[in-house]
């Protein structure tokens, strides 16, 4: 699937919501104004800069977001990042997709209890893919995970708990 999505004004901001993939709920990220967005879409190097600006006229219309979706998902899913470990715990109901803070690689802080199931391991891999995460990457057996920068967004979309933050 390709990503598809909305752009549209409300409460004097632009929002732009959109489906990054068949396995992955809508989101929505709010502009506080027309340049922000424009900022935003001129960093995108999959698609023509007249597409891009065909694109962001079209307010209120459903509309498919050509080009590469990580590129999508890296506008859409913006925010503060932090570093993690993914692990995948590959269970007879499917593999568990989890995480924690990078720091030093200790397996034991690791645990299939609070992460996400998911049907098999194509699945995982179009989610990570979706939300602009190296899906096979994470996904392959054994190793010593990779530490990867990612947003709470991100984390929500993969139906992982966002990490607590303490004052």
């Amino acid at each position: 699937m390709s990503a598809v999505g909305v752009l549209y004004e409300e409460d004097g901001a632009v929002h732009l919501t959109a489906r990054l993939g068949d396995y992955v709920p809508s989101h929505t990220r709010r502009f506080s104004s027309y340049s922000e967005l424009y900022t935003e879409l001129l960093t995108l190097r999959s698609i023509p800069q007249d597409e891009m600006l065909d694109l962001a006229s079209r307010l209120g219309e459903h509309i498919e977001l050509p080009g590469d979706t990580r590129e999508w998902a890296r506008i859409l899913l913006r925010g503060s990042t932090f570093p993690v470990r993914f692990m995948v715990f590959y269970e007879i109901q499917g593999p568990v997709l989890t995480y924690c803070l990078a720091g030093s690689f200790m397996p034991a802080t690791f645990s299939n209890k609070n992460g996400a199931s998911f049907e098999n391991a194509g699945q995982l891999v179009d989610v990570l893919n979706s939300v602009g995460l190296p899906g096979k990457k994470i996904a392959r057996l054994g190793g010593n995970p990779e530490i990867f920068l990612v947003t709470a967004a991100q984390l929500r979309l993969l139906r992982l708990r966002p990490l607590e933050t303490t004052q």
